[in-house]
């Protein structure tokens, strides 16, 4: 990951190290999710309680937020 070259300057590359702070790994959780299906599942049988991301997204001043949505879904079913 050090190896990303993200710019030139004065005809020589510029590293994603040069400019930034690289750290593996993801940090540890602060908090936890749990989605409940209860009643709305009908005759599908699903557990009780899974397991679930919740992602926030903002979108910025004077973007459409139709083609932000768009993009989000997009990127989260592939």
């Amino acid at each position: 990951m050090g190896s990303v070259v993200v710019g030139v300057f004065n005809q020589r590359p510029v590293f994603l190290r040069d400019i930034a702070r690289i750290e593996d790994g993801p940090e540890e959780p602060a908090d936890y999710v749990l989605m409940g299906h209860g009643m709305a599942v009908g005759s599908n049988p699903a557990p009780p309680v899974s397991p679930a991301v919740t992602i926030t997204v903002s979108k910025r001043k004077g973007t459409n937020a139709i083609q932000i949505a768009e993009k989000v879904i997009h990127k989260v079913n592939p």
